[in-house]
């Protein structure tokens, strides 16, 4: 008996170190396909992305995922100049993809927090009552 393919729903999720190089960094478990889904809904309920929206700039995002996770201490202007280096034409405008390195930052930072104090271990206490 053949067994059947999962459903592209069913697979596991593809975090990002499975797509990038190896890194030193503490915030490795990143799930490709939830941030996606998570900066869909942020366009959908906040605002647009930077750079042309998430069709136009999902590549760009990958890529400054993949540089916060290799090079966590490099400023903003670094990452971008570095992204422009490689941009196809035309190139993308350098202030939107500066407000898309904070906004990358700023999520790369709550997943590291959320790893943190998921991993933290629970303590109970116990309250005597007389």
């Amino acid at each position: 008996m053949d067994r059947a393919s999962p459903l592209p729903c069913a697979r596991r999720p593809s975090p990002v170190h499975a797509l990038l190089p190896a890194t030193s960094s503490s915030a490795r478990n990143v799930d490709v396909r939830r941030e996606r889904a998570f900066w869909a809904c942020y366009e959908r309920l906040v605002r647009p992305l930077p750079a042309g929206g998430l069709q136009h700039c999902w590549r760009h995002c990958l890529t400054l995922y993949e540089r916060r996770l290799t090079l966590p201490d490099e400023s903003a202007e670094q990452a971008v100049t570095a992204l422009l280096d490689i941009a196809p034409q035309p190139r993308p405008d350098q202030l939107a993809l500066l407000d898309l390195h904070l906004l990358i930052r700023r999520r790369m930072q709550a997943l590291e927090r959320q790893r943190r104090q998921s991993s933290r271990p629970t303590h109970r206490t116990l309250h005597l009552v007389r």
